[in-house]
């Protein structure tokens, strides 16, 4: 469930957590101090709420974000629709509602930038009839991110999970009114399960992640089957 409350309310003290807003076809996802393993099973079910009320596209706000844990960017990289083949679909992130994106030029490892927009404009965006919305074929589920500071984009490349996500440009949200996820309690074995598997997606889409996560995947799959 969903509390009910601005992105910073009075008398609840500024911690790690995560904020939603909802418009036609566009789930926004603002992260508050650090996403970590306490509050990435409440993004996870969130995310899998939307997914089945019909919602596709996942823009991550990260402009008020301190870090990241593997554990969290995992559960996003999950967000995202998997092909039939079993690998990950490719990523095609449409603009912001209204918003043009230029192409990226020249290196792949460039960061698309979006024009710059007022709230105003932003919650306008957010409003309007939607992006997709014509389209009849089935669409994939898509991720994406806005206003990254340095040391999140860093942390996203250690684990390749920037060639996963789309990173554009900025975007100012501010005045975009937020709904806090408060944290799902789970048992233990729950979390077991989510970092298992947060961390197998992690290593699926760069092989690289095997190397650093190979023995916690070994060691959890030898704990949960003694359960």
């Amino acid at each position: 469930m969903v509390k009910n409350a601005k992105d910073n309310p009075a008398g609840m003290p500024m911690t790690n957590y995560v904020a939603v807003a909802r418009g036609h076809d566009l789930v926004v996802i603002r992260v508050m101090g650090r996403g970590n393993m306490l509050n990435a099973p409440a993004l996870q079910e969130f995310a899998e709420e939307q997914r089945k009320a019909g919602y596709t596209h996942f823009l991550f706000d990260f402009e008020r974000c301190s870090g990241l844990d593997s554990t969290f960017m995992g559960v996003m990289v999950g967000m995202q629709s998997v092909s039939d083949s079993g690998h990950h679909a490719a990523v095609t992130v449409p603009a912001l509602v209204g918003i043009e994106l230029p192409k990226n030029e020249g290196s792949p490892d460039e960061t698309a930038e979006l024009e710059p927009m007022s709230p105003e404009e932003a919650l306008a965006a957010l409003s309007r009839q939607g992006i997709g919305a014509q389209k009849k074929e089935p669409r994939m589920t898509t991720v994406s991110a806005v206003n990254v500071p340095k040391e999140i984009l860093a942390l996203l490349a250690m684990l390749g999970v920037d060639k996963f996500v789309k990173l554009r440009g900025t975007c100012d949200l501010s005045k975009l009114e937020m709904t806090i996820l408060p944290e799902k309690a789970i048992s233990p074995l729950e979390r077991q399960e989510l970092i298992l598997k947060a961390h197998e997606q992690l290593v699926e889409i760069d092989q690289r992640n095997a190397a650093q996560f190979g023995d916690l995947l070994k060691s959890l799959a030898e704990e949960m089957g003694k359960k």
